[in-house]
C-alpha cells in the first residue's frame, strides 16, 4: 500500500520520532534520523516505515468474524446444556481459527479480539492457525445456520449436527 503523506502529517510524525528519541534511548539515533527525513522529505528513506501499515479491515470482513465467532460460542453453549450421547464429536465444537498463510488479516484480527479481551474464552489466550483455508468451511457453516434460520442459543443436537455438517463439502 502506498501512503502518501502531507505536509501536516509529516511534520507530526516528524515530531513524534523527536519525542521517542528522548524516550527511548537505545533507538535514538534512528528516531532523529527519522524526523529528520520527514521534515526534509526524504521519501524514499522515511517510505519503508509506512509500508508495515496494513489496510483496514472491511466492514463486511469484520462482520463475518464477528458471525463465525458467534456462532462457534453459540454452538459450544448448546453443546453444554445437551446430555452427552456420543453423537457429536466435541473435538469440532474447538475453535479451528484462521490460515495464517492464506487469511492473515482474520487471523490477526482475531488476536487483536483477545488483546481487547473478546471472545477469550472461545479463541484461547493465541487464536489458533489452522494452516488451510477456513474462509469458505465457515461460510459453508453460517449458510446452514442461516438456513436453520438463525436460531440462536440452545441449538439442538439436530441443529448442532446440521451446522457442523456443513464444514464439509456436499454436508448440510
Amino acid at each position: 500500500m502506498t501512503i502518501k503523506l502531507t505536509d501536516a502529517e509529516r511534520l507530526i510524525l516528524s515530531n513524534q520520532h523527536q519525542i521517542l528519541s528522548y524516550l527511548d534511548k537505545e533507538n535514538n539515533a534512528w528516531h532523529l534520523r527519522v524526523a529528520d527525513n520527514l521534515r526534509h522529505g526524504h521519501a524514499p528513506l522515511y517510505r519503508n516505515m509506512l509500508d508495515t501499515l496494513q489496510p483496514e479491515l472491511d466492514q463486511e470482513t469484520t462482520h463475518f468474524v464477528f458471525e463465525i465467532l458467534g456462532l462457534y460460542q453459540t454452538l459450544r453453549d448448546s453443546y453444554n446444556r445437551l446430555e452427552n450421547d456420543g453423537t457429536i464429536d466435541d473435538k469440532q465444537l474447538v475453535w479451528p481459527g484462521f490460515d495464517g498463510n492464506n487469511e492473515p488479516e482474520l487471523l490477526t484480527f482475531t488476536r487483536a479480539l483477545v488483546e481487547d479481551e473478546r471472545y477469550v474464552e472461545l479463541l484461547g489466550e493465541s487464536p489458533a492457525n489452522s494452516h488451510s483455508h477456513s474462509k469458505a468451511i465457515y461460510g459453508r457453516m453460517l449458510m446452514a445456520w442461516r438456513k436453520l434460520g438463525c436460531p440462536a442459543s440452545p441449538l439442538t443436537r439436530e441443529e448442532i449436527k446440521e451446522i457442523l455438517a456443513a464444514q464439509y463439502i456436499g454436508g448440510a
